[in-house]
Protein backbone atom coordinates (compact mmCIF):
# COMPACT_ATOMS: atom_id res chain seq x y z
CA UNK A 1 0.00 0.00 0.00
CA UNK A 2 2.77 2.10 0.96
CA UNK A 3 4.14 1.70 -2.09
CA UNK A 4 1.44 2.89 -4.69
CA UNK A 5 1.18 5.98 -2.08
CA UNK A 6 4.42 6.37 -2.32
CA UNK A 7 4.14 6.59 -6.72
CA UNK A 8 0.56 8.88 -6.58
CA UNK A 9 2.59 11.53 -4.15
CA UNK A 10 5.33 11.34 -6.84
CA UNK A 11 3.09 11.99 -9.79
CA UNK A 12 1.52 14.60 -7.42
CA UNK A 13 4.51 16.17 -7.44
CA UNK A 14 5.69 16.13 -11.10
CA UNK A 15 2.49 17.62 -12.29
CA UNK A 16 2.77 20.47 -9.39
CA UNK A 17 6.37 21.22 -11.12
CA UNK A 18 5.14 21.19 -14.33
CA UNK A 19 2.12 23.53 -13.47
CA UNK A 20 4.57 25.62 -11.99
CA UNK A 21 7.11 25.65 -14.51
CA UNK A 22 3.90 26.49 -17.52
CA UNK A 23 2.81 29.26 -15.16
CA UNK A 24 6.21 30.70 -15.75
CA UNK A 25 6.06 30.85 -19.04
CA UNK A 26 7.27 33.73 -21.26
CA UNK A 27 4.61 36.31 -21.85
CA UNK A 28 4.04 36.26 -26.05
CA UNK A 29 2.98 39.00 -28.33
CA UNK A 30 1.86 37.90 -31.68
CA UNK A 31 3.28 40.45 -34.99
CA UNK A 32 0.71 39.65 -38.00
CA UNK A 33 0.85 40.91 -41.85
CA UNK A 34 -2.16 40.66 -44.17
CA UNK A 35 -1.82 40.83 -48.49
CA UNK A 36 -4.86 40.22 -50.75
CA UNK A 37 -6.24 41.38 -53.31
CA UNK A 38 -9.58 41.39 -56.22
CA UNK A 39 -9.65 40.37 -59.65
CA UNK A 40 -10.69 42.80 -61.79
CA UNK A 41 -9.61 45.63 -59.66
CA UNK A 42 -12.80 47.52 -60.49
CA UNK A 43 -14.68 49.07 -57.62
CA UNK A 44 -18.55 48.43 -58.82
CA UNK A 45 -21.19 49.23 -57.08
CA UNK A 46 -25.04 48.33 -55.91
CA UNK A 47 -26.42 49.06 -58.83
CA UNK A 48 -23.79 47.78 -61.04
CA UNK A 49 -22.17 45.08 -58.77
CA UNK A 50 -18.70 43.25 -60.48
CA UNK A 51 -18.28 39.94 -60.05
CA UNK A 52 -14.62 39.50 -58.33
CA UNK A 53 -12.06 36.46 -57.61
CA UNK A 54 -9.93 37.60 -54.59
CA UNK A 55 -6.63 36.29 -53.24
CA UNK A 56 -5.96 36.93 -49.06
CA UNK A 57 -2.91 35.90 -47.08
CA UNK A 58 -1.65 36.66 -43.59
CA UNK A 59 1.14 35.89 -41.73
CA UNK A 60 1.75 34.99 -38.11
CA UNK A 61 4.56 35.94 -35.76
CA UNK A 62 5.98 36.34 -32.60
CA UNK A 63 8.09 39.57 -31.52
CA UNK A 64 10.77 38.11 -29.57
CA UNK A 65 11.07 35.19 -31.52
CA UNK A 66 8.96 32.50 -29.77
CA UNK A 67 6.46 30.47 -30.95
CA UNK A 68 3.27 32.61 -31.89
CA UNK A 69 0.13 32.40 -29.82
CA UNK A 70 -2.22 29.77 -31.55
CA UNK A 71 -4.52 32.00 -33.37
CA UNK A 72 -8.64 30.89 -32.06
CA UNK A 73 -10.72 33.23 -34.08
CA UNK A 74 -10.32 35.12 -37.64
CA UNK A 75 -12.45 37.38 -39.12
CA UNK A 76 -11.27 37.94 -42.91
CA UNK A 77 -12.89 41.31 -43.95
CA UNK A 78 -13.03 42.74 -47.63
CA UNK A 79 -14.79 46.77 -48.16
CA UNK A 80 -16.71 47.60 -51.25
CA UNK A 81 -17.64 43.24 -51.67
CA UNK A 82 -20.93 40.89 -51.16
CA UNK A 83 -21.55 37.64 -51.56
CA UNK A 84 -24.44 35.72 -53.04
CA UNK A 85 -23.44 32.35 -51.53
CA UNK A 86 -27.55 31.08 -51.38
CA UNK A 87 -27.07 31.02 -55.50
CA UNK A 88 -24.48 28.79 -55.64
CA UNK A 89 -23.95 24.56 -54.96
CA UNK A 90 -23.05 24.49 -51.04
CA UNK A 91 -21.03 21.12 -48.98
CA UNK A 92 -21.52 22.16 -45.13
CA UNK A 93 -18.35 21.36 -43.05
CA UNK A 94 -20.37 18.24 -41.40
CA UNK A 95 -20.76 16.53 -43.98
CA UNK A 96 -17.06 17.23 -45.25
CA UNK A 97 -16.20 15.42 -41.50
CA UNK A 98 -18.13 12.54 -41.98
CA UNK A 99 -17.60 11.95 -45.37
CA UNK A 100 -13.69 12.28 -44.30
CA UNK A 101 -13.28 14.20 -47.42
CA UNK A 102 -14.80 16.36 -50.15
CA UNK A 103 -14.96 13.76 -53.17
CA UNK A 104 -19.13 14.00 -52.09
CA UNK A 105 -19.68 17.65 -52.32
CA UNK A 106 -20.65 19.07 -55.28
CA UNK A 107 -18.12 20.75 -57.71
CA UNK A 108 -19.83 23.61 -58.09
CA UNK A 109 -19.56 24.13 -54.50
CA UNK A 110 -15.32 25.00 -54.36
CA UNK A 111 -14.55 28.27 -53.55
CA UNK A 112 -10.66 28.18 -53.89
CA UNK A 113 -7.56 26.73 -52.64
CA UNK A 114 -4.20 27.71 -50.53
CA UNK A 115 -1.46 26.70 -48.13
CA UNK A 116 -0.97 26.87 -44.40
CA UNK A 117 2.15 26.24 -42.68
CA UNK A 118 2.35 25.73 -39.22
CA UNK A 119 5.17 25.23 -36.38
CA UNK A 120 4.64 23.18 -33.26
CA UNK A 121 6.25 22.18 -30.39
CA UNK A 122 6.40 21.02 -26.15
CA UNK A 123 3.61 23.52 -24.55
CA UNK A 124 6.09 24.14 -21.62
CA UNK A 125 8.27 25.56 -24.33
CA UNK A 126 7.25 28.25 -26.20
CA UNK A 127 10.71 28.38 -27.51
CA UNK A 128 10.33 24.63 -28.85
CA UNK A 129 9.13 25.38 -33.02
CA UNK A 130 10.95 22.15 -33.96
CA UNK A 131 8.08 21.00 -35.96
CA UNK A 132 7.30 22.15 -39.22
CA UNK A 133 3.78 21.37 -40.84
CA UNK A 134 2.36 22.41 -44.30
CA UNK A 135 -1.15 21.46 -44.91
CA UNK A 136 -3.52 22.08 -47.65
CA UNK A 137 -6.62 24.75 -47.34
CA UNK A 138 -10.05 24.60 -49.23
CA UNK A 139 -12.40 27.53 -49.24
CA UNK A 140 -16.40 25.88 -49.62
CA UNK A 141 -19.73 27.48 -49.86
CA UNK A 142 -21.91 26.00 -47.63
CA UNK A 143 -25.22 27.92 -48.67
CA UNK A 144 -26.55 31.02 -47.35
CA UNK A 145 -24.26 32.70 -45.47
CA UNK A 146 -22.00 29.86 -44.50
CA UNK A 147 -18.77 28.40 -46.11
CA UNK A 148 -16.27 25.50 -44.91
CA UNK A 149 -12.50 25.94 -44.47
CA UNK A 150 -11.11 22.17 -45.71
CA UNK A 151 -7.97 21.37 -43.67
CA UNK A 152 -6.10 18.49 -45.00
CA UNK A 153 -2.36 17.35 -45.35
CA UNK A 154 0.16 14.97 -43.75
CA UNK A 155 0.94 10.75 -45.22
CA UNK A 156 -2.54 9.74 -44.13
CA UNK A 157 -4.41 12.30 -46.20
CA UNK A 158 -6.48 11.53 -48.99
CA UNK A 159 -4.98 11.17 -52.63
CA UNK A 160 -3.66 14.22 -54.20
CA UNK A 161 -3.69 15.96 -50.45
CA UNK A 162 -0.60 14.50 -49.18
CA UNK A 163 1.84 16.84 -47.64
CA UNK A 164 5.15 16.59 -45.60
CA UNK A 165 3.55 17.35 -42.08
CA UNK A 166 4.01 14.44 -39.50
CA UNK A 167 0.42 14.23 -38.39
CA UNK A 168 -2.59 13.76 -40.69
CA UNK A 169 -5.38 16.12 -40.76
CA UNK A 170 -8.43 15.76 -42.43
CA UNK A 171 -11.21 17.98 -41.43
CA UNK A 172 -13.60 20.85 -42.02
CA UNK A 173 -14.21 23.90 -39.75
CA UNK A 174 -17.36 25.55 -39.47
CA UNK A 175 -17.46 29.53 -40.98
CA UNK A 176 -20.03 32.40 -41.45
CA UNK A 177 -20.37 35.08 -44.25
CA UNK A 178 -20.93 38.10 -42.51
CA UNK A 179 -22.36 41.50 -44.26
CA UNK A 180 -21.90 44.44 -42.39
CA UNK A 181 -22.51 47.70 -44.08
CA UNK A 182 -20.30 47.51 -47.53
CA UNK A 183 -18.24 44.59 -45.97
CA UNK A 184 -18.38 40.68 -46.08
CA UNK A 185 -16.43 39.26 -43.62
CA UNK A 186 -15.29 35.65 -43.48
CA UNK A 187 -15.19 34.51 -39.88
CA UNK A 188 -14.52 31.20 -38.11
CA UNK A 189 -12.92 29.57 -34.85
CA UNK A 190 -10.53 27.28 -34.44
CA UNK A 191 -10.89 24.60 -32.10
CA UNK A 192 -8.52 23.40 -29.62
CA UNK A 193 -7.97 20.19 -30.32
CA UNK A 194 -6.71 18.80 -33.01
CA UNK A 195 -6.09 22.36 -34.92
CA UNK A 196 -4.10 24.31 -32.07
CA UNK A 197 -3.40 21.16 -29.26
CA UNK A 198 -2.17 17.87 -29.94
CA UNK A 199 -1.14 14.78 -27.91
CA UNK A 200 -2.59 16.14 -24.81
CA UNK A 201 -3.91 14.46 -21.68
CA UNK A 202 -6.57 16.97 -20.09
CA UNK A 203 -7.65 18.35 -23.23
CA UNK A 204 -7.42 22.18 -21.81
CA UNK A 205 -5.22 25.02 -23.09
CA UNK A 206 -2.93 24.94 -20.17
CA UNK A 207 -1.87 21.30 -20.74
CA UNK A 208 2.26 20.88 -19.86
CA UNK A 209 2.19 17.84 -21.55
CA UNK A 210 0.84 19.02 -24.57
CA UNK A 211 2.19 19.40 -27.88
CA UNK A 212 1.07 23.56 -29.20
CA UNK A 213 0.13 24.28 -33.01
CA UNK A 214 0.46 27.69 -34.37
CA UNK A 215 -0.06 28.38 -37.36
CA UNK A 216 2.16 31.37 -39.06
CA UNK A 217 1.13 31.22 -42.71
CA UNK A 218 -1.74 31.19 -45.12
CA UNK A 219 -2.71 32.16 -48.57
CA UNK A 220 -5.63 31.28 -50.99
CA UNK A 221 -7.00 32.08 -54.04
CA UNK A 222 -10.90 32.23 -54.47
CA UNK A 223 -11.59 31.80 -57.87
CA UNK A 224 -13.98 34.23 -59.70
CA UNK A 225 -17.32 32.61 -60.67
CA UNK A 226 -20.55 33.23 -62.12
CA UNK A 227 -23.90 32.19 -62.86
CA UNK A 228 -27.26 33.51 -64.76
CA UNK A 229 -30.23 34.32 -62.71
CA UNK A 230 -33.46 35.56 -64.10
CA UNK A 231 -31.29 36.53 -67.14
CA UNK A 232 -28.23 38.12 -65.48
CA UNK A 233 -24.85 37.54 -64.70
CA UNK A 234 -24.50 37.27 -60.82
CA UNK A 235 -21.06 36.46 -58.98
CA UNK A 236 -20.43 34.94 -55.73
CA UNK A 237 -18.27 38.07 -54.69
CA UNK A 238 -19.27 40.84 -55.92
CA UNK A 239 -17.62 44.57 -56.15
CA UNK A 240 -20.14 46.91 -54.71
CA UNK A 241 -17.56 50.22 -53.93
CA UNK A 242 -15.57 50.72 -51.41
CA UNK A 243 -13.11 52.39 -53.22
CA UNK A 244 -11.50 55.13 -51.33
CA UNK A 245 -8.70 57.15 -52.99
CA UNK A 246 -8.56 53.84 -55.61
CA UNK A 247 -7.67 51.30 -52.68
CA UNK A 248 -10.05 48.64 -51.47
CA UNK A 249 -9.11 47.78 -47.20
CA UNK A 250 -8.82 44.52 -47.09
CA UNK A 251 -8.01 43.25 -43.53
CA UNK A 252 -8.00 40.36 -41.20
CA UNK A 253 -8.93 40.34 -37.06
CA UNK A 254 -6.80 37.80 -35.12
CA UNK A 255 -8.07 37.11 -31.64
CA UNK A 256 -5.56 34.76 -30.12
CA UNK A 257 -6.09 32.13 -27.57
CA UNK A 258 -4.60 34.22 -24.95
CA UNK A 259 -7.62 36.70 -25.38
CA UNK A 260 -5.78 39.52 -27.26
CA UNK A 261 -6.78 41.08 -30.45
CA UNK A 262 -5.09 42.54 -33.04
CA UNK A 263 -6.10 44.03 -36.85
CA UNK A 264 -3.72 44.29 -39.53
CA UNK A 265 -4.86 45.42 -42.66
CA UNK A 266 -3.38 46.10 -46.56
CA UNK A 267 -4.97 48.35 -49.16
CA UNK A 268 -5.82 46.80 -52.42
CA UNK A 269 -6.25 48.82 -55.74
CA UNK A 270 -9.33 50.01 -56.95
CA UNK A 271 -10.42 51.69 -60.32
CA UNK A 272 -13.96 53.27 -60.73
Amino acid sequence: MRKYWVIAAAVALLGAIAAVAYAQLPERTNAYTVGGATSPNKAGSTKKPVPIGLNFSYTVAEQSGLRPAPVEKYSIRFKGVRENSALFPGCRYTKINNDQGTHKCPKGALLGKGRLVAVAGAESNRSDKSITCPLNVEVWNAGRGKASIYVVGGSGAPAGKTTSCPTTTNAALDANFVRVGNEVRLEFGVPLVPFRQQLGTTGTKDDPNAIEVSVVEVSSTVARKTRRVRGKTRGFFEAIGGCVRGTRTISVVFRNEDGKTATAQRKATCRR
